[in-house]
């Protein structure tokens, strides 16, 4: 049989002709999705600033036309499923942008099974509109295949003879595992997009815009959690052990317990912010006076937040672990997701309060799989873990969908007196989730500054009744006869402002929420600024004359030069405002924090040699 005759040729110009309309419209259709709509951005972002990673983004769907074709024996079936595919994939995009404020991100396509929780995020008429949509494309696919199957009678349509099936399965399947591993040392596909792309580590959100859905997609692709540094060892390790060896027994002459006196409630408020430091933003009525005067007659500062709107599990990564997400590969957008194996190794405070002997209890009022909480949370070394499902308070308030503050409150309270031992309860609320127009019918505020009048009165009016709620809370712990230490603090800001109000604030600004440590039987006073969560540790074991491991006097050690820690955004001691790099830090900073990053290299990808040695065991000699 003659390979090349005329008619195959034909054949072969037809289906690579199909293959790259449907590619170029797959990569269009993302990009048009992703940038909102506008297809003057669009244009411009294809024929004048990025044209040479357009076309790349046009090959990395034609691989997998290739992949299709090679499965389905069409070409117009392949093409019209990889539509069918770059629609989804760009709605989901643009949802995710519209309602969290940052990107689609690769790992986040293994939450599907969170589909209601997503759901419940995007309002009835784009649901209705989402499905209507496509169901009309599938309808028009099907229309245009069956007419264009009798037309072509066989010719196009007909699947292709196994010579040609088996070696393009194979070829399309060798490209989609280049692809996947985009972020590999020497991978050419990422060799080619580096001469024409500018890549960003620290701003996902700048990443994408600047480079395009595809780009910005492939470059959050898995690789390892961490870079390895150059200095990393066995030996290196010993010498970090032996340095802070001797600061912490320096700083444990003067401490006085080796074990927590008092439970501990860390309370992680979903988006629980002050809206009188948002410039650009302004309403009738403060929603958090009993906050804001707790905080005047209490150790208070600001927490320093990761993102904005969303990023709730990566402040609760650094609270609990006392890690920073800084060090950590820039494709890693959360530990929980894409490294939730590795914190079975890390330090936490549920494993520290293990060892002591106290209780370690996670509560979360909604979902227990989202952010794979029920692994991490057994990773982390809880005892038990809460969530709606099992929750005896659950009350809603208004209209909302979520259990309320003061449900949550009264369920940890339960837990603290039920069990014999001193606890340590990690809570992370749900009432301030958003969306918030919808909440409640006749909301007592008036504002003015957000996406939508709606959004910003609701928001505040969730604030209005964690105030409240937390009021009582206090009350209730005041009365209470053993000690009780309470950590306080909003993960986020929320997502309601618009870009008028975010273009008037700093990047600083807008990643401070309220933070305060509080106890009901010592006298706690000061302002201790802007810290990373990674830092709360060291005010409980100050505050409660508690002796520190190494690891926690290096956490000090750090602090006092370099309290806030993001990628992108540093604040150092004596410096006036944030830098953007870590070059811009001064040399001794530089040095401890690669002490920092060596260390946690060693949890997350190295031989754990600090596990080994006892770098996070108390030294009572």
């Amino acid at each position: 049989m003659q390979l090349f005759t005329k008619r195959n040729l034909i054949l072969l110009s037809c289906f690579l002709l199909i293959g790259l309309v449907s590619s170029i419209l797959a990569s269009f259709v993302v990009q048009y999705f992703y940038m909102g709509f506008n297809l003057e951005n669009v244009h411009n972002f294809i024929f004048n600033i990025r044209t040479e990673v357009f076309i790349l983004s046009c090959l990395v769907f034609f691989s997998l036309f290739l992949f299709l074709a090679s499965l389905i024996g069409s070409a117009v079936l392949s093409g019209s499923f990889l539509t069918v595919f770059s629609l989804i994939l760009g709605s989901t995009a643009y949802l995710k942008y519209q309602y969290r404020n940052e990107p689609l991100f690769p790992s986040e396509l293994s939450m599907i099974s969170e589909l209601p929780f997503l759901v419940e995020m995007i309002s009835m008429r784009e649901i209705i509109f989402i499905l209507g949509g496509l169901s009309a494309i599938l309808f028009l696919i099907v229309l245009v295949y069956k007419n264009f199957s009798l037309r072509a009678k066989g010719s196009l349509t007909k699947r292709f003879q196994f010579m040609w099936r088996f070696p393009l399965f194979v070829l399309s399947l060798a490209l989609i595992a280049n692809i996947y591993r985009f972020n590999y040392p020497g991978n050419p596909l990422r060799q080619v997009y580096n001469q024409y792309t500018d890549f960003v580590t620290y701003d996902q959100d700048l990443n994408y815009a600047r480079n395009g859905f595809v780009a910005g997609f492939l470059f959050n692709l898995g690789t390892e959690v961490m870079e390895k540094p150059t200095e990393y060892s066995r030996h290196t390790i010993e010498e970090i052990h032996e340095k802070y060896t001797e600061l912490a027994n320096e700083i444990n002459r003067d401490r006085l317990l080796s074990e927590s006196p008092a439970n501990i409630l860390f309370i992680m408020n979903e988006s629980f912010a002050d809206p009188s430091t948002i410039e650009g933003f302004s309403f009738n009525q403060d929603p958090i006076p009993y906050t804001r005067s707790l905080m005047e007659s209490t150790l208070s500062g600001q927490a320093f937040a990761q993102n904005i709107g969303g990023g709730t599990a990566n402040s609760e990564f650094e609270a609990l672990t006392s890690l920073s997400l800084e060090p950590l590969a820039s494709r890693i957008y959360s530990p929980y997701v894409e490294a939730a194996d590795e914190l079975n190794d890390v330090p936490s405070l549920a494993k520290k309060a293990n060892d002591q002997g106290m209780t370690a209890t996670a509560i979360h009022p909604y979902n227990a799989r989202l952010y794979k909480r029920t692994t991490v949370y057994d990773n982390l070394g809880f005892n038990d873990f809460i969530y709606d499902e099992h929750m005896t308070f659950n009350e809603k308030i208004g209209n909302s969908d979520y259990i309320s503050d003061d449900s949550a409150y009264k369920e940890m309270i339960q837990r603290l007196n039920e069990t014999d031992n001193l606890d340590f309860i990690h809570l992370v609320t749900m009432q301030n989730h958003m969306a918030y127009g919808h909440k409640y019918d006749d909301p007592l505020f008036e504002t003015s500054g957000a996406t939508e009048d709606a959004e910003g009165n609701g928001y505040l009016q969730d604030l209005y009744h964690s105030d409240q709620s937390l009021e009582a809370l206090i009350e209730e712990v005041d009365q209470h006869d053993e000690e009780i230490f309470i950590v306080f603090w909003g993960d986020h800001q929320p997502g309601i402002y618009s870009d008028d109000t975010i273009s008037q604030n700093s990047r600083l600004t807008m990643r401070e929420t309220p933070l305060f440590f509080y106890s009901n039987k010592r006298e706690l006073s000061g302002d201790i600024g802007t810290i990373s969560p990674i830092y709360f540790i060291n005010y409980i074991l100050e505050a409660l004359d508690m002796m520190v491991s190494p690891f926690e006097a290096m956490l000090m050690e750090l602090e006092a030069v370099l309290p806030g820690i993001y990628g992108g955004l540093y604040l150092e001691e004596g410096i006036d405002g944030p830098v953007s790099s870590r070059h811009e830090l001064q040399v001794e900073t530089i040095r401890l924090l690669n002490e920092f990053t060596l260390i946690q290299y060693d949890l997350f990808a190295g031989s754990n040699y600090s596990h080994d040695i006892g770098f996070y065991d108390l030294h009572t000699n």
